[in-house]
């Protein structure tokens, strides 16, 4: 197909789209930049170079004893099946409404709650057991004068 004419003034989507690319470039270009620094290393300053990186420690578990509860809840939560089912409990409540008592949707709740963070809080123990034993092991430091 050969186009009789040429389109001299870009449309606005042409327009946003190249400004959007501006933008991306640049942000994408300061975030290679801050990696750079973080690459660097400083030769006899051992000051700046103490601040610069982060502790050497491997975290692979979820949970802590804080937030256990919270986080594990709304986990299961996010689960489509577990949410129905909060849901039809929640409607059981209502009186007139249901036919059946409201334990017989609770009890089954929180039995499949309760297992699952009890299996959840289990595997997360071992993630911080392993963590340990991995943070753990020694290892050669080489110090300033290369020793």
């Amino acid at each position: 197909m050969i186009r009789s004419y040429v389109n001299i003034n870009p449309s606005k989507r042409t327009l946003d789209r190249a400004i959007f690319n501006i933008r991306k470039k640049r942000v994408s270009d300061e975030a290679r930049m801050q990696a750079m620094m973080l690459l660097n290393v400083f030769v006899n300053r051992h000051d700046q170079n103490e601040k610069r990186f982060p502790r050497n420690v491997y975290i692979t578990s979820k949970y802590t004893i804080w937030n256990f509860l919270f986080v594990n809840l709304f986990e299961q939560f996010s689960r489509i099946a577990n949410f129905v089912f909060l849901l039809v409990t929640l409607i059981q409540l209502i009186p007139g409404v249901s036919p059946f008592n409201i334990w017989s949707t609770l009890l089954p709740l929180i039995f499949i709650l309760l297992v699952s963070a009890i299996k959840e809080g289990y595997e997360d123990y071992c993630r911080h057991r392993t963590d340990k034993i991995t943070n753990g092991i020694k290892y050669n430091r080489v110090g300033r004068d290369g020793r």
